[in-house]
This record gives structure tokens, C-alpha cells and sequence, in this order.
């Protein structure tokens, strides 16, 4: 079924690289798709509802309709001319009608939709819906929260020339600050925002290796906002104001509304000192809506800015050496480009959150966190375009996607994967409160999708699960820019515009010969996270949504906030809690730390590898957050050696290893 979709794929590829027409490519797939179904649907009926049928179904509907109509057109008309030779003229007006209509009919027909349906056939996705591959990470791994308030969104952005989206009468700064809230909780299962944002805090430093350990003061935060329109927009000398005349000015990317929100809990709530908080886009400015009022509430963060040091920023110090490395070893990018440097404030980082925006891309086919990184290394991004779908797209021209498919070299692989951006992420946000358009410098537009319906998205995503969200995101601007809502507009159904999530999440798609080594170390990256599409676009559900209560690791679970979400039909997710045990190996005393979602009875037993009890530590019923609880191994007098913790948590076990050695 895959190989029919490639090969159709393939073909429509071919003769839109030749030029050739629009109408000769719908009749040529219409033959083949007609040809297809018919040979393997007459057999076995029940072929229809196969996927690779699926993809030739509206293809071959539409060249029937498109047949008949003409047909129907020609026919009527010899039937008209033959009535009116012999005089039988009732019948000729007849006749003649008939042919208008089918003519009317067929010129409707041959038109956007039909095509647009053809269009499609490059789209569909090697795996079908609710497919998980890899491994899904997070507090309650596969995460995603999408919440939706219509009513964050006061005024009617573009109805007239100079009404932008990120001016502040046009929303509600209170509605972003509470979905904000209310997603942080659902995403950690914390019972306030400080511990929220300490568990996310700790389970980024456990993933790391660095122990149950918190924020400290000192340690660097980067937010890497979306800003790069920024550098095409014309500034004056008034610190970086958009210009009113330039398109660019209107770009979909950062607001001040979510980054805001998120400041003041980080700030207020939980007590980041702002001189640990920097935050841009490293190769753009920031545009000074955003700076006013960011810096108006906080005035001692480091906001951060490509070329200048006036108004307020803080200029960007590039990094000396290589710190992002491409697999590809210099056969695909530009030039031979095999690595590149990084702001020295992302060398430093001890933590870093990746702030999107929704939107398509003329190179790549959609524009999230993984393309937001794209403004981070030293050199620029140009160099990395060989890389995409669509390298040398500029107008939405089809005869330019020449790197489509699947099992290529994709360098958002390595950006996700490398130590200091995508593995050094603690939190993954996409601002979608604006979609962008089919060009991704161009104003935002409503999405005529459900649930949106012609309206602003107003929508907040989130997760600690980059290829999770990423895999939602898209499913979302696959559906919204389906050749029909959005009119002709498509790169998000190139073919193999997912093809970067496949091979993040697991290794078995890698392209042959290409080990993604980000690192500079020779080692490949592990699974960075789960990659499934929804089951359809009406009820948006993931595998934990069908399947609550399976394997943690497998699939995700998409926690939908808001009256607008009702047709998403989410189950809070009740993950195994993971057990951090530290310092391993020990000699004295141990500390056994772990998240619990809720009001428990948790048990804590020590136990030989022989499967003996040696003690209960605790036993118990502990309320949601962090606990930790402590072993004097060394007290106990335990000779050295291995033994097993088991920590029952309500229902759920968890078992970790812990050496002892004096």
C-alpha cells in the first residue's frame, strides 16, 4: 500500500517537474487512479477502505465526475443538433439544456477542489492513523495539551489595513495568562503553578543525568522565541518598531501575550531571577511591541538581539567553536556544510524553552519548535535548506518540491537532537492563537477547520515531548491546508513533510547510511520522542485517547482544555511514575525521589537480588508533587552490593537498581 502511494507520488512529482500542465496531470493520475481501483477493489470489495484506496478514491471520483460531465456535455449536444434536423424541437431545447448544464457542471467541477484532491495524492503519510513509533517522554510521557478561548482574542485583527494581531487591544492578557496556568498544571499533574514549574525543572535535570534537582540561582534560562521576520522588516530609529509599510511587519511569530505569561510564573510564581531569563531570536531582532511590554513588567531580563546593543539588548556573542554537528557529513547541505557554531548564552544554558509559532513554510512544508531552531546557529539557516522538502521553493511553485519522500537526510533531526538545543529543552510551546498562511512571512489568517470554523485558532499547545507535539501541530495544518480550506495552498501535504518526525522518533527510518550524530561524539541519538497521527480530524484522538492506561512509552495523549474542544474526547493519562534514585552507586545514604500525581498509598520496599525483603522504608499515603525519602544504607549495616527498590504507588509499580559500596 506504501509502494502504490510512493509510485503515485512519484508520478505526479515527475510530470509537475516537466512542466507539464495542471489538466494533463489530472488526467493522467485520474487514469491511473481509476485503473488501480478498479483492479484491485473488483476482486475484493473490501480493499476499499485500505489507506493506498483511499488516497486513489477522490482522485478517481473526481475524474469520473470530471468524464461524465464532459461526455454528458458532448452527447446531449449531438442529441440536440440531431432533434433540430428533424424538426422535433421540444426535444432539441431539451437536449441543448442538458448539454449547458453538464457544460456548467464540468467547468465547476474542473476546478480547485477537484485538483486540489489530486493535489493531494503526494500528501499521505507513509503510517496510518493512530501508528505509534518511539518513545514518548515527559512527566506523563506523550503529553500534549492543546486548550482553545475563542474569547483570548477581543478584536478583529486586518479588518482594516494597519489592525495588526499583536497590538493589545486586539487580547485579553488575563485569558493567556490563565490557559497558560491551566495547561502548565495539566501538563505536569502539579497541584499549583511553583510546583509545576518545579517538576518540570527536575525532571529536565533527572533526564539529564544531573539528579532530583531544581532551579537554582545562577543557572541560565534561554527562551528562543520566533522573531526572524524582524530582520526583513525596514526600522528606523525608534528601537525597532514595526514598520506599518512592509508586509513583513505583520509576520506570524511571537507576541508578547504567551512569552508574558509565561514570564510572570516563571518570575513571580515560582522565582527565576530575571537576570538568569534571556530571551530572542538569535538572528533577528526583537521587535519593540514585545520588548515594551516584556520589559515594562521586567526590566532586568536579558533580551537579546542579532545586531544591536542600543535599546535595551543584550547583542548575541557566537560561540568559537563547532557545537552542532550534521550527519550527513557535508553530502547533502550547502557547500559541504558539516557543523556549525551557536550563541555562547545556548552553550550556557542550563535549561532552554522553545517558543513556536503554527504555521506552513514554503522550504519545509510546516514551521514549529524544530524550525524555530533553524534561527540558531552562527552561520544563519541558509546553509540548511538543502535539507528540507522544498530547498529552493519561493512562491509555492510545485515544480520546486525536489526533495520530498521519506528516508532522506533531514538536519531537523540533528537540531532536535543535539545536546544544546533540542536535548537541552525543558518545555516545548506553540503559540497558535494566530495560524499562519501558506507563506510563513505573511499576516495570519482563520482556519476553516473544525474547531476553528472560520475563525482565529486562539489555541495554546505544549509538551516536554518535541516529537509529540510537533506530530499534533501537524496534524493540524495537514488538515487545515488540505488544497480546499485554504484554498490551493498544500506544503503541509508535501509528500514526506513528516518524514523528519519519523526518523527522531526512531532510528529503524533512518535514511541508509546516515547515523544522526549531532553531538560530535559518534554516538547516535536515541528515540527523542512518539510520533502518531490522529484517528480522524473529527474526533482527534491519539493512542492513549483510544487505549487509556497501556504502555506508558507508547503513543500519545492529547489533553484537550476549553468548551471550544469538546469533540476531543481526552482521558488524563495515569503514567508509572518514574523513580530517581541518587547518588548511585552509595556508600552512606540514599535518596529515592518520585513524582505522584495524586492522593496515594505509596509502599517503599528494599529487597536482594534474590527477591528477599530486606525492610519497608515507608508506607503510607502521600499527596500529589515531589517526595523524596531517604536510606541509610550505611546505618543498616547492608553489605555492599545490588539490590532492588520497589515503590508501589497506588496502583502502578516501579522498580530501580541501587549499588551499594564502602
Amino acid at each position: 500500500m506504501e509502494t502504490t502511494n510512493r509510485r503515485l507520488s512519484f508520478l505526479m512529482q515527475k510530470l509537475r517537474s516537466l512542466k507539464i500542465p495542471g489538466r494533463v496531470i489530472f488526467v493522467v493520475t485520474g487514469i491511473a487512479s481509476t485503473l488501480w481501483f478498479l483492479i484491485r477493489v473488483i476482486p475484493k470489495p473490501q480493499r476499499a477502505s485500505y489507506p493506498c484506496m483511499k488516497v486513489a478514491a477522490p482522485v478517481m471520483s473526481g475524474f469520473v465526475i470530471y468524464l461524465t460531465t464532459l461526455l454528458g456535455s458532448v452527447l446531449a449536444f449531438r442529441k440536440a443538433k440531431a432533434k433540430l434536423f428533424q424538426a422535433r424541437y421540444l426535444a432539441a431545447v431539451m437536449f441543448a439544456l442538458v448539454s449547458v448544464v453538464s457544460a456548467v457542471a464540468f467547468f465547476a467541477v474542473d476546478s480547485k477542489p477537484i485538483f486540489a484532491r489530486t493535489n493531494l495524492t503526494i500528501v499521505p503519510p507513509e503510517d496510518g492513523p493512530n501508528a505509534p513509533m518511539g518513545i514518548a517522554r515527559g512527566i506523563y510521557p506523550g503529553r500534549v495539551i492543546w486548550d482553545m478561548n475563542p474569547k483570548a482574542i477581543k478584536g478583529d485583527p486586518y479588518s482594516t489595513e494597519d489592525d495588526y494581531h499583536f497590538l493589545a487591544e486586539n487580547n485579553d492578557q488575563k485569558a493567556y495568562d490563565a490557559m497558560f496556568k491551566e495547561s502548565i498544571l495539566r501538563l505536569t499533574g502539579a497541584s499549583g503553578v511553583k510546583n509545576a514549574w518545579d517538576s518540570l525543572f527536575r525532571f529536565h535535570n533527572r533526564s539529564k543525568g544531573l539528579g532530583n534537582v531544581s532551579y537554582k540561582s545562577g543557572q541560565k534560562i534561554f527562551i528562543k522565541i520566533n522573531q526572524v521576520t524582524a530582520g526583513y522588516t525596514t526600522y528606523s530609529t525608534d528601537c525597532f518598531a514595526y514598520n506599518e509599510g512592509n508586509p513583513a511587519s505583520g509576520g506570524t511569530q511571537t507576541t508578547p501575550f504567551v512569552a508574558l505569561a509565561m514570564l510572570r510564573e516563571m518570575v513571580r510564581d515560582f522565582g527565576v531571577v530575571q537576570s538568569d531569563i534571556y530571551i530572542g531570536d538569535p538572528n533577528s531582532h526583537i521587535f519593540a511591541h514585545n520588548y515594551e511590554a516584556w520589559h515594562s513588567e521586567f526590566p532586568n531580563i536579558r533580551y537579546l538581539d542579532a545586531w544591536e546593543s542600543g535599546c535595551g539588548r543584550t547583542p548575541i556573542v557566537p560561540s568559537s567553536g563547532t557545537l552542532i554537528h550534521y550527519s550527513d557529513n557535508g553530502s547533502s547541505l550547502q557547500a559541504g556544510v558539516t557543523g556549525d557554531g551557536l550563541p555562547t548564552i545556548i552553550q550556557q544554558a542550563s535549561y532552554v524553552i522553545n517558543l513556536a509559532n503554527l504555521k506552513p513554510h514554503m522550504r519545509a512544508g510546516v514551521s514549529m519548535t524544530a524550525k524555530n531552531y533553524f534561527g540558531t546557529p552562527s552561520q544563519g539557516c541558509g546553509r540548511l535548506h538543502e535539507a528540507l522538502i522544498a530547498p529552493n521553493e519561493g512562491d509555492a511553485n510545485p515544480g520546486q518540491i525536489t526533495n520530498a519522500g521519506y528516508n532522506k537526510y533531514r538536519v531537523f533531526v540533528d537540531i532536535m537532537g543535539n545536546k544544546y538545543l533540542g536535548k537541552n529543552t525543558m518545555l516545548f510551546i506553540i503559540d497558535a492563537y494566530y495560524g499562519g498562511p501558506y507563506h510563513d512571512q505573511m499576516h495570519p489568517v482563520k482556519y476553516q477547520m473544525p474547531p476553528f470554523n472560520n475563525d482565529w485558532c486562539a489555541s495554546l499547545l505544549m509538551s516536554q515531548d518535541e516529537v509529540a507535539l510537533e506530530s499534533v501541530g501537524f496534524d493540524i495544518l495537514r488538515t487545515e491546508f488540505n488544497g480546499v480550506n485554504q484554498g490551493d495552498h498544500i506544503s503541509p501535504n508535501w509528500g514526506g513533510v513528516d518524514d523528519y518526525l519519523h526518523q527522531a522518533a526512531d532510528s529503524l527510518n533512518w535514511p541508509e547510511g546516515i547515523k544522526y550524530t549531532p553531538n560530535g561524539d559518534g554516538i547516535p541519538i536515541g528515540s527523542l520522542g512518539v510520533h502518531e497521527h490522529w484517528n480522524n480530524a473529527t474526533d482527534r484522538q491519539y493512542t492513549k485517547n483510544l487505549h487509556p492506561g497501556g504502555d506508558p512509552e507508547v503513543g500519545i495523549e492529547l489533553v484537550s482544555i476549553g468548551s471550544s474542544l469538546t469533540p476531543v474526547h481526552s482521558n488524563i493519562y495515569e503514567a508509572v511514575p518514574e523513580i530517581n534514585i541518587y547518588p548511585n552507586p552509595a556508600s552512606s545514604v540514599v535518596r529515592f525521589t518520585c513524582n505522584i500525581s495524586g492522593d496515594r498509598d505509596v509502599t517503599i520496599q528494599i529487597f536482594d537480588l534474590n527477591g528477599r525483603k530486606l525492610l519497608t522504608m515507608f508506607y503510607g499515603n502521600q499527596g500529589p508533587g515531589v517526595h523524596s525519602y531517604n536510606w541509610d544504607c550505611e546505618g543498616d549495616k547492608v553489605p555492599a552490593g545490588t539490590y532492588l527498590c520497589k515503590m508501589s504507588i497506588g496502583s502502578k509499580v516501579v522498580t530501580g537498581k541501587i549499588t551499594v559500596r564502602h
